[in-house]
């Protein structure tokens, strides 16, 4: 089936190139219109066990940064596609059990080796997390850290056999959810952030709104990206185009080969910063993380369900730059290690600042003593530099470059 565009994930980041949205959240909302449109139809096999493309993704920032902006964006693209079915505002077990029997009435039958089955797919778009879900509702939280997997459709399946005489198949759960830090510090305990329902969020962390822009769609106009009506058309109809796919996703053998490099590469050595007490069950997910989403690059492309090497390899990339500030999105879990990150936020943005400019930002949270501590703990990491400049002493940022997304 020919598309109006090559890359739907492209195309969509210019699409919203004229929004308030940091990039990242645009990006990670996309990743969640293409899942909720592939739903359980799809999945790539590992002997005992699936991988669907389904995640549980949370925009994490301050209020007013554009979380509901960034998700609305996306999913008046995903509410136009036929069979797919978008969840209610407010969640209670028994109200999903009611969404999937619902949604398995529209539920396709799909060829697979074991035959026919069928799925129940339901996507959540929440601009709100706190609007949608209770933390402290046990029997919820349990049966979404089961139905993360596809492991979890099958238990979630024996669970409700009987409930008004319908079975629930291969249940696909899809969610994309705002939130602000203190948020999850005051609603999601310890216990859910190492090992539970968090363990198998995407946690994409921004400070603030890419751009102040007034008026979008004169700014889209002056940056020559044309009727952007149109554009979202075209973008609908390549995403009906992506509902269409059935069936196993396949690797190609370089993709295997990177994969496995990968995997043993990143076990051995985690990336820095996710510690094992706040990311262990995150860090055991990951590979089925960069998996589902090389589907979701692969479906982007293509109708041919293989996954590339270079899908894998941009997955991983994207993975590795939102992980970067996943120990910011849960800062408020210690409130310790608060000025410190953002005093690593601050330095990633700017680069080089004066020292004295910097402790100025946050001589209200810290004195000078602490200050220098935290400098001094940076320094001895590798992080930071001190420098001398036109201006005086200052700090000079090593951690990474200024913050962006890979191309």
């Amino acid at each position: 089936m020919a598309r109006h565009f090559e890359n739907w994930l492209k195309a969509y980041m210019s699409y919203t190139a004229a929004t308030e949205p940091p990039e990242v959240w645009g990006y990670w909302t996309a990743v969640s219109v293409i899942a909720g449109a592939l739903q359980g139809k799809t999945y790539f096999g590992m002997g005992f066990f699936e991988w669907c493309p389904n995640f549980y993704i949370l925009l994490l920032g301050p209020p007013g940064s554009g979380k509901s902006t960034a998700i609305n964006t996306g999913m008046r693209l995903l509410k136009g596609i036929k069979n797919v079915h978008i969840g209610s505002d407010s969640l209670t077990w028994q109200s999903l059990v009611d969404e999937f029997v619902e949604a398995s009435a529209g539920g396709t039958g799909i060829r697979s080796r074991g035959g026919m089955r069928k799925h129940s797919s339901v996507t959540y778009c929440l601009g709100e997390l706190g609007t949608f879900l209770n933390p402290h509702d046990k029997k919820l939280m349990s049966t979404l850290t089961a139905l993360w997997g596809g492991d979890g459709g099958e238990d979630f399946k024996r669970r409700t056999v009987g409930r008004g005489g319908r079975q629930i198949e291969k249940a696909f759960l899809n969610v994309l959810a705002g939130a602000t830090p203190t948020w999850v510090q005051d609603n999601l305990p310890p216990s859910l952030i190492g090992t539970g329902f968090t363990s198998r969020c995407i946690l994409v962390y921004a400070e603030s709104k890419k751009a102040l822009i007034a008026y979008p769609r004169r700014m889209a106009a002056s940056q020559g990206a044309g009727d952007t009506e149109n554009m979202a058309r075209l973008l609908q109809e390549d995403l009906s185009k992506i509902a269409k796919l059935q069936g196993e996703f396949t690797l190609s053998e370089e993709a295997y080969r990177m994969g496995e490099a990968w995997y043993a590469q990143y076990s051995a050595h985690p990336p820095v910063g996710l510690s094992e007490d706040e990311f262990g069950g995150y860090l055991n997910r990951r590979q089925a993380h960069a998996h589902k989403l090389a589907m979701i690059h692969s479906a982007a492309e293509s109708d041919d369900m293989v996954v590339s090497a270079r899908h894998l390899e941009e997955s991983i990339t994207m993975l590795e730059a939102t992980e970067k500030a996943m120990p910011a999105a849960l800062s408020g879990m210690h409130e310790e290690l608060r000025p410190q990150i953002r005093i690593e936020q601050t330095l990633r943005k700017y680069g080089t600042v004066n020292q004295l400019e910097l402790y100025a930002r946050f001589k209200s949270k810290m004195d000078w003593r602490t200050f220098q501590s935290i400098l001094m703990g940076l320094e001895e990491a590798g992080m930071i530099a001190p420098i001398m400049n036109q201006s005086g002493k200052a700090i000079r940022w090593l951690g990474s470059k200024p913050d962006s997304l890979p191309s």
